[in-house]
C-alpha cells in the first residue's frame, strides 16, 4: 500500500498479502468460526473502522497493486496457507499494472512463515528477482 501511495519506493516484494481488509475479516470469520460471515463479520469490519477511525475500502490491495505502475513488484505465497491463500498472490499478480512482475509459491502451509519453511528457496527468489531489477540512476 505504501507503494501505491508514494514514488519513492522502486520495488515491492509483497509476502502472504491480503487482498482487502473486508475481505480478511469475512475470510478469517468463516475460517475461525466456521460460520457465515452475515451478518456479524460485517458488524465486527464496521467497529473497527469506526474505533480505528477509517474506511474499510481504505485498504485494498487490489486497488494498490493497480496504482503501482510500472514498478517492479514480487508476490510470494505458500501452497497451502489457510489464513492467505495463494490464490491471494495469484490474484494481485493478475491484476499488477507492472510489467515486471513475479510470482513465487513455495511450499508449506503456516501463514507468513515462507522464509522459514524454505529459506533457500524463497532467497533465491529474492536474489534472481532484485538481480532482474532495473539499474536505476547512478
Amino acid at each position: 500500500m505504501a507503494a501505491a501511495e508514494s514514488r519513492d519506493i522502486d520495488a515491492v516484494i509483497s509476502d502472504s498479502s491480503f487482498l482487502s481488509l473486508s475481505d480478511t475479516v469475512r475470510h478469517h470469520w468463516r475460517l475461525f468460526f466456521h460460520l457465515p460471515s452475515f451478518p456479524i463479520a460485517d458488524e465486527v469490519l464496521y467497529l473497527l473502522a469506526w474505533r480505528g477511525g477509517f474506511w474499510p475500502s481504505d485498504f485494498d490491495l487490489v486497488k494498490a497493486v493497480t496504482r503501482i505502475g510500472d514498478r517492479p513488484i514480487l508476490f510470494v505465497g505458500l501452497e497451502n496457507d489457510r489464513r492467505m491463500p495463494p490464490s491471494i498472490a495469484r490474484d494481485l499478480f493478475a491484476h499488477a499494472g507492472s510489467s515486471h512482475t513475479v510470482l513465487t509459491i513455495l511450499p508449506g502451509q503456516r501463514h507468513g512463515e515462507a522464509f522459514n519453511l524454505d529459506t533457500e528457496q524463497y532467497e533465491a527468489s529474492v536474489r534472481q528477482f532484485v538481480a532482474s531489477l532495473p539499474a536505476g540512476p547512478p
